[in-house]
């Protein structure tokens, strides 16, 4: 943060893409704290400064568009991937809020919420991609809903899922979720 402020001071950023994040998956107790923590500044501090600063120059300017890269997991318990899923349900209640609040300053404000998407995040997060969408499609549904609703779910496949959701327990879909990620964790040599 410290070097990206300075650096666009004289900028008119018109779009602020609040996409960096990362995941931690395995045992919530056999991470390291100091990355658990490391998650947390990136997945949720991270854009709330950045968001403070360019949405008040946005306002100022009475324009601008902030989108949020938050995660069907944000609609549900995950475990194997608890940090991560709180982070993403703070990032979309966030932007639901922003939407509101910021509107009246011509700002528009998106949660955008994808599912598996073919990027290094499964990778490097250390759990298997299902039904992974394309990165275009799920940018253009962003730029194609930013302004018009608070929220978007990319993915016919993850909007039923979200809306089946709200018909089951939530216990019920976190007992479920932690089977299914059981299977999706790539064991790894020091696990």
């Amino acid at each position: 943060m410290s070097l990206i402020l300075p650096a666009t001071e004289s900028l008119e950023v018109g779009l602020l893409v609040n996409n960096a994040g990362f995941g931690l998956a395995g045992n919530f107790l056999g991470h390291d704290l100091k990355r658990e923590l490391a998650l947390l500044d990136v997945n949720c501090r991270a854009p709330v400064i950045l968001t403070h600063e360019f949405g008040r120059r946005m306002a100022q300017r009475k324009r601008g568009g902030i989108i949020f890269v938050s995660s069907v997991s944000a609609y549900l318990a995950t475990p194997f991937e608890a940090s991560y899923a709180a982070s993403k349900v703070y990032e979309l209640s966030l932007a639901e809020s922003l939407w509101y609040e910021l509107k009246k300053h011509g700002v528009e404000v998106l949660a955008l919420c994808p599912g598996s998407t073919e990027t290094e995040f499964h990778e490097l997060s250390g759990v298997r991609a299902v039904a992974a969408m394309q990165v275009k499609p799920v940018v253009g549904l962003a730029l194609k809903k930013l302004g018009k609703k608070p929220s978007v779910v990319a993915g016919w496949h993850n909007r039923l899922l979200v809306g089946l959701l709200k018909l089951v327990p939530r216990w019920i879909t976190t007992l479920t979720t932690g089977r299914v990620m059981e299977g999706l964790l790539i064991r790894r040599d020091d696990d």
